[in-house]
């Protein structure tokens, strides 16, 4: 392998190395949004029920029960699907090293692991 084709080799690495990275800051950015979207909406869910005419308070504990239950789903949602981001990434990274690792040993045969 000549030094252009281990320049060509290294570069395509530190860009699969960033693509992984700037696709999870995206994603991880776009989780933080709506978390921040959940949080909002069930504030004004809560603000419209205090605001709204005298009710009883049962009837506004059974609506904030009904509120803090959605909220809660969504919550875990939100983390459901944080969490399946990590480990997708996670999933990257390794195939990345592991690939990062074969090119390495494939530019230098003293470092070939021993087969048989």
């Amino acid at each position: 392998m000549n030094t252009a084709e281990i320049n060509k080799s290294v570069s395509n690495s530190f860009k699969k190395f960033f693509e992984i990275n700037h696709n999870l800051a995206l994603s991880l950015a776009q989780q933080q949004l709506e978390l921040v979207t959940i949080y909002a909406e069930s504030g004004i869910k809560q603000g419209q029920i205090l605001s709204a005419e005298v009710k009883p308070a049962q009837e506004i504990f059974t609506v904030q029960s009904k509120i803090a239950k959605e909220f809660n789903k969504q919550l875990l949602n939100n983390s459901r699907v944080t969490l399946e981001i990590l480990s997708d990434t996670k999933k990257q990274f390794s195939g990345w090293a592991e690939s990062a690792v074969q090119q390495v040993q494939d530019l230098n045969p003293l470092l070939a692991t021993k087969k048989g």
